[in-house]
């Protein structure tokens, strides 16, 4: 090592050894390769999550199959995971609200319809305008409404089964 002065009174340094010199262009490099792969990294998972997000963006609202994992970087492997797991139990409650529809709906039909049959065999013993008279044509009218509402819940429940739906050519020309 060759030793420097610069001022009078500065302190004397040493310059580093061409060893010293080689080793420090070294780790120069290394950090710059470094840098590079973490740069390459960076790049490629910031294009994944575009991608993911804009695939989740245009998912029709009731795809709620498993996103691919394939193809994942590393780095966001326990992100896809974790949304996967997250469309399965939003699957596994709608799959449960869709039987509790149809099974409440079934449920109902025959009280609702034994309901509105007390209404109407009470209608004719009630002298037409009196106010129970109107009390159980209202009664009859929210019954109806309700019925209504049922069958609606049956219709819905049928064709998200499935059943009802023609699975064979209809010849539509008679």
């Amino acid at each position: 090592a060759v030793l420097l002065r610069h001022h009078r009174g500065a302190r004397a340094r040493r310059s580093p050894s061409r060893g010293g010199r080689q080793w420090l262009r070294l780790r120069l490099a290394s950090v710059h390769l470094q840098l590079g792969l973490y740069d390459q990294m960076h790049h490629r998972a910031w294009d994944f999550l575009e991608q993911l997000r804009r695939a989740l963006a245009t998912r029709p609202i009731h795809q709620l199959d498993a996103l691919p994992t394939e193809d994942v970087p590393q780095e966001l492997t326990a992100l896809v995971t974790t949304i996967n797991e997250l469309l399965g139990r939003v699957s596994q409650m709608m799959s449960a609200e869709k039987t509790l529809a149809a099974n409440s709906a079934h449920e109902l039909r025959t009280p609702l319809a034994a309901a509105r049959a007390q209404a109407q065999l009470l209608l004719p013993d009630l002298p037409p305008g009196s106010p129970g008279h109107e009390r159980v044509t209202v009664l009859m009218r929210r019954l109806d409404q309700l019925i209504h509402l049922t069958a609606k819940l049956m219709q819905l429940s049928r064709v998200e089964s499935g059943l009802g739906l023609a699975r064979d050519p209809v010849d539509l020309e008679m």
